[in-house]
């Protein structure tokens, strides 16, 4: 899910973030976006500094990157994506599944093709393998343009960069992913994570209600256990005691029908 709405085109990657939503200021009565020129020729100088540009029925101010740089430092503008929630489905026997994402936005990348009301006979074992329209998967995936502002968690866990990938694995196992699963999430987002250059990277994970407002996923026939979360990721320049998340002491148990999601943000409005 790209918090930017259409401003990021890169599917959820943001290399070098692209821009910046500042809560508290309006342009055109929706909010201001502030544009990371991605040329030479764009930010060679100043002089776009303040000059409105549409994107796709956006206003945004386009900065010159020393410009962005000082509008990113101030406390109420954030830049940060959501990235590759992934569906896991592990019937008991063979079964067809319908799956359906409601988000505030569109999904703009998936794999397999997310139609019009979803995947529809989905052919899941219960090893997890999946068939969709003559074709082999592992795990549904999906990205959304995600258009409304995050509720942002207030505790979380710190990790030193050099512990991302062992504290990770302890973590998403203790929230219920298994090996393979836990092994994807690591894969995905430890290489992220490490890109940021912070000594230590703040881990915690979106409240359940903000997770169903801005990812609910509708599963039938339904099944007997979900495990779902959305990961939240910050970079952190400066060691500090953050209030504790409380992960589950025993990790859920899958009992019969499960199905398993995981996704995740990383919000660079930095602790520094």
């Amino acid at each position: 899910m790209c918090h930017l709405d259409n401003l990021m085109t890169d599917n959820c990657k943001c290399p070098d973030m692209q821009g910046l939503k500042c809560n508290g200021e309006e342009t055109q009565g929706i909010g201001n976006y502030y544009y990371k020129p991605q040329n030479q020729s764009d930010s060679a100088d100043t002089d776009t500094v303040g000059q409105y540009i549409g994107v796709k029925g956006r206003w945004v101010y386009r900065y010159s990157n020393a410009d962005y740089a000082k509008k990113k430092a101030q406390s109420n503008c954030t830049e940060w994506c959501i990235g590759k929630p992934v569906i896991y489905l592990y019937p008991t026997e063979p079964t067809l599944i319908n799956v359906e994402v409601f988000a505030p936005g569109r999904v703009f990348v998936s794999d397999p093709l997310y139609p019009a009301g979803g995947w529809q006979n989905v052919l899941a074992q219960s090893n997890g393998d999946l068939t969709y329209q003559g074709k082999q998967f592992r795990e549904l995936y999906y990205e959304t343009e995600l258009s409304t502002d995050l509720k942002v968690p207030e505790n979380g866990i710190l990790i030193a960069q050099g512990n991302l990938l062992t504290d990770l694995t302890t973590y998403t196992k203790a929230l219920g992913l298994n090996d393979f699963e836990s092994n994807e999430f690591t894969d995905y987002w430890v290489p992220l994570l490490r890109d940021l250059n912070s000594p230590y990277v703040l881990f915690s994970t979106l409240e359940a209600t903000e997770k169903e407002r801005i990812d609910h996923v509708e599963i039938s026939p339904n099944p007997d256990t979900f495990i779902g979360f959305i990961a939240y990721f910050k970079p952190v320049y400066v060691k500090y005691s953050p209030t504790p998340l409380e992960l589950p002491k025993i990790p859920p148990e899958r009992v019969g029908y499960t199905a398993v999601e995981w996704g995740g943000t990383i919000d660079n409005g930095a602790i520094r």
